[in-house]
């Protein structure tokens, strides 16, 4: 995962460069720059994950909008990392050590691995740079985290809202053999209608519980074969299936101490991404951002009462939002986004 994340957005300091930040940087966050070169590594990043026919019906209001917010992520990944730095969280050389070990594994030899990095033109020292940030991110993120705390009563409430959602469903003991051959089906299923035991016809086969919806889809439709201590011969157009029910077990209500701690970690998963949301906005109320190109800044929000629908089309993974389109020209001056204690 980190490399792939890694060679997704490039590595980090080739956008960073030497040259002066007015005239490479796509936005300077408390000083630091983030350069055009890793927005635009980003940006293709973040478009590999459209449809081509998505790719192909996207207007450049809606180009211009994916790449505000893919600028907008980094500049949250920036003030992350220099927020873990300051309280002391940067990763140790033990640690990027260990998430390089964790990498190599992925390849069948050191000498594979080493020959990739090569053919997408990584040095280590670049990569372990890049690992150096990620897991510094990662351990803010945690903190944040591990300080979402969740009430029972909220875990309780959230059991009584979707108490329909935690219920066992019926389970078949079964076996079954599918035949392409109808007659051969027919055959077989006579056999065991005569009293034949499964064990005795097919013994490779173990009778496995099963619900509805862990078996082909034809079961779901003839579910009145499906009786206790019987046989059955499910038919359809692409095949037929001859089994045996040992026993049914009826679906039930799960209790709330069966699905308590299910529920807990939901909420801890969905408050969590609140609270990194919070800390975030936190981190920008504090920031001094710029913005040397403008048409890089965020829009302004509407004016109260009006709305403007963005008709960007959203990737597979639904990955990117959209932000209200503006068509006003912008001045050729720098946007400044600071709020300074």
């Amino acid at each position: 995962m980190l490399l792939s994340i890694y060679i997704g957005y490039g590595i980090y300091t080739r956008g960073r460069g030497t040259a002066p930040a007015s005239t490479t940087a796509a936005a300077i966050v408390n000083g630091v720059p983030i350069s055009v070169a890793l927005l635009n590594s980003a940006l293709r990043n973040e478009l590999s994950n459209y449809k081509t026919e998505d790719l192909k019906n996207l207007t450049k209001e809606d180009f211009e909008n994916i790449r505000r917010n893919v600028l907008q992520a980094l500049i949250n990944y920036e003030l992350l990392y220099q927020e873990a730095v300051k309280e002391g969280l940067k990763a140790s050389s033990k640690e990027i050590d260990e998430a390089i070990t964790v990498i190599e594994k992925r390849f069948p030899t050191k000498e594979e691995f080493l020959s990739f990095l090569q053919r997408q033109g990584i040095a280590i020292s670049d990569l372990r740079r890049e690992l150096e940030r990620e897991i510094t991110v990662n351990k803010i993120l945690q903190r944040v985290q591990e300080g979402v705390k969740v009430e029972e009563k909220s875990v309780k409430d959230l059991y009584e809202k979707y108490k329909s959602a935690f219920v066992e469903p019926k389970k078949y003991e079964i076996v079954y053999k599918i035949f392409n051959n109808q007659s051969e089906a027919e055959e077989f299923y006579k056999k065991l209608a005569s009293g034949k035991k499964w064990e005795e016809l097919y013994p490779e086969t173990k009778p496995e519980k099963r619900s509805l919806s862990e078996l082909p889809k034809a079961f779901s439709q003839n579910e009145k074969e499906l009786k206790e201590n019987s046989p059955f011969i499910i038919k359809s157009e692409e095949a037929s299936w001859v089994g045996y029910v040992f026993s049914i077990t009826p679906s039930r209500q799960k209790t709330y101490e069966e699905v308590k701690d299910h529920i807990e970690n939901i909420l801890k998963y969905t408050e969590g991404l609140e609270a990194r949301r919070k800390f975030i906005l936190s981190l920008r109320e504090k920031a001094n951002i710029t913005y040397p190109d403008p048409s890089l800044a965020p829009l302004p929000p509407s004016p109260q009462g009006e709305t403007t629908e963005s008709q960007t089309v959203k990737p597979e993974n639904e990955a990117t939002s959209t932000t209200n389109q503006d068509n006003e020209p912008k001045p050729k001056e720098k946007a400044t986004e600071s709020n300074k204690n």
